[in-house]
């Protein structure tokens, strides 16, 4: 997702230890399975490969159209 830079976080915006961050933007783009991850500066593939990354997935009308499950186990 592409996000205007004072919203995609970077090594010139620190969030310090105790401090939280709070951003909002209204998304407009159809469904997708995205992911989200720190950027500290020099280390950001350090800290994608110990886990701190995640998922963001987007639902639309047109995803949610065909008749898939949307429930149950993958085996």
């Amino acid at each position: 997702m592409h996000l205007p830079a004072r919203m995609d976080g970077g090594p010139y915006q620190p969030v310090r230890p105790g401090a939280t961050c709070s951003l909002t933007r209204r998304v407009d783009r159809p469904a997708a399975t995205l992911w989200h991850h720190p950027h500290p500066h020099g280390a950001t593939e350090d800290h994608v490969c110990r886990g701190l990354a995640g998922m963001v997935i987007l639902d639309d009308e047109r995803e949610a159209a065909p008749p898939l499950p949307r429930t149950g186990r993958c085996t």
